[in-house]
């Protein structure tokens, strides 16, 4: 999770290291306006990560259902008793839904949002303490991965197959777009199709991915279309009275 990044290009950064440690879960919180621009700059052969990303406006709401916080911080002391990244792999083990966040470029985490942290990790250097974000989340990453047990003996180009968590939350979202599209779906034959799609082994990330991408797609132009009508209802008013 990025808390209110800046500049779109160490968005873009982030993306492509999530994509190379086979992550596909980014949460910006209040990102700066516009920050696609840059992001798509450096965000090479993931756009379709980046596009998934989920914006969100506060951190309480991006940290929903995370039962371990892990925030980073180069500022420690009596108040703020921080642990070595070194140790992050021991932190986040065992999690069922760990989250890892990063305050923004000019200030780091502030106090609100370290108190949110269930730790806090410092990344020690020998020189300047403060890192670039896209440099602090790869080492992060690197902390977090080097004893996943996932990773051990896979084959160099074997494809990267989802669990089944993730084709669980994909089915909930599918669900959720197709109700308020009121599509049927009392129907056995969409029961036995979520069924198939949830259970399946040997569905590749990239294409529930692209599969995530249309539900979103959609979930936008619904969106759209509720504050456009919105809008509408609070011009009328002022036009029945200019009448």
């Amino acid at each position: 999770m990025l808390a209110r990044p800046q500049l779109g290009e160490n968005i873009g950064f982030v993306v492509r290291l999530l994509s190379n440690h086979d992550f596909d879960d980014l949460v910006l919180v209040s990102p700066r306006p516009g920050f696609e621009v840059g992001a798509e700059k450096t965000a090479s052969m993931c756009r379709g990560l980046l596009d998934e990303a989920n914006v969100l406006s506060s951190l309480d709401e991006a940290l929903a259902g995370r039962d371990v916080v892990v925030g980073f911080t180069a500022r420690h002391g009596r108040e703020r008793p921080v642990d070595r990244v070194e140790r992050l792999h021991e932190i986040v083990a065992g999690a069922n839904a760990p989250a890892l966040v990063f305050g923004n470029e000019e200030s780091g985490l502030d106090g609100s949002e370290a108190a949110q942290c269930t730790h806090l990790v410092t990344i020690e250097r020998d020189g300047l303490s403060s890192l670039n974000l896209s440099h602090a989340v790869a080492i992060a990453l690197h902390e977090a991965t080097r004893h996943d047990e996932r990773r051990i003996d896979r084959p160099a180009n074997a494809p990267s197959l989802t669990t089944l968590e993730e084709r669980q939350r994909l089915e909930e979202r599918a669900r959720a777009i197709l109700e308020r599209f009121e599509f049927r779906l009392d129907d056995p034959h969409i029961d036995g199709a979520f069924a198939r799609l949830v259970h399946a082994r040997g569905i590749e990330r990239r294409d529930a991915r692209t599969l995530l991408r249309f539900v979103r797609h959609f979930e936008w132009w619904l969106d759209e279309r509720v504050r456009e009508q919105r809008v509408q209802e609070q011009r009328e008013p002022e036009q029945r009275d200019r009448g």
